[in-house]
């Protein structure tokens, strides 16, 4: 009958320690699945940092033509201003 007691404790801790490798096993599954989310959210960050920094240089670009243009005009108006005043 002791020996009976013995087996079934044993029993009872194999299965605590399949149950406990089990879990091992799925929580290992689900930090892999976790590993590879973080990978591709790293990818798409780094993608959407270098289109936000090529869209910033775009941007710069533009508003140096635009000032260049808003100067031009400028310029000009005064140009014209100039000749108006010398045909009167």
């Amino acid at each position: 009958m002791i020996l009976t007691d013995k087996d079934t404790e044993i029993q009872v801790h194999q299965e605590r320690c399949d149950a406990l490798v089990r879990q091992v096993q799925e929580r290992e599954e689900k930090c892999q699945s976790l590993q590879l989310s973080v990978d591709r959210l790293s990818l798409t960050l780094a993608k959407a940092e270098e289109g936000e920094s090529s869209l910033k240089t775009r941007v710069q670009s533009l508003n140096q033509t635009l000032s260049q243009s808003n100067y031009q005009a400028a310029d000009l108006q005064q140009k014209l201003g100039s000749i108006q005043n010398a045909l009167q």
